[in-house]
């Protein structure tokens, strides 16, 4: 985008010009966003709205996606412990906490975050800028 002539033009500095040129609308409810940008020529501004829209996807929805597998994944490996410690009988008094830990952990928390995942992966790009 640095070697666009709106951008080139800005120097060091573009931010408060992309915050004043690109509008964000919801359409549907909460469900979709319209991006718009009003500076630049039109094949710059398909550039600068492509660009974000890949950012946000990269950086905003793929990176969250594993923060929460790994965030499942640990989950998962949690109960496995809980449970070899119940089996092991060294922690009796600890059993029923333990039992109570498993049981928020399937009927809740997991559910919640296979939930979130499946979310995140429906964001998706409805019509690239052209």
């Amino acid at each position: 985008m640095n070697k666009l002539p709106s951008v080139a033009r800005l120097k060091d500095d573009f931010r408060p010009w992309m915050v004043k040129n690109l509008h964000v609308t919801q359409e549907d409810g909460e469900r979709r966003l319209r991006l718009t940008f009003r500076a630049g020529s039109r094949a710059e501004q398909v550039v600068i709205l492509n660009a974000l829209l890949r950012v946000y996807l990269k950086q905003g929805v793929e990176d969250s996606i594993k923060i929460q597998e790994e965030s499942l994944r640990w989950k998962e490996n949690r109960i496995v412990e809980l449970e070899k410690r119940i089996e092991s009988g060294q922690f009796l008094e600890s059993v029923d906490s333990y039992r109570k830990g498993i049981n928020d952990l399937r009927t809740s928390r997991i559910p919640a975050l296979l939930a979130e995942i499946a979310r995140l992966k429906q964001v998706t790009v409805i019509k690239w800028a052209k």
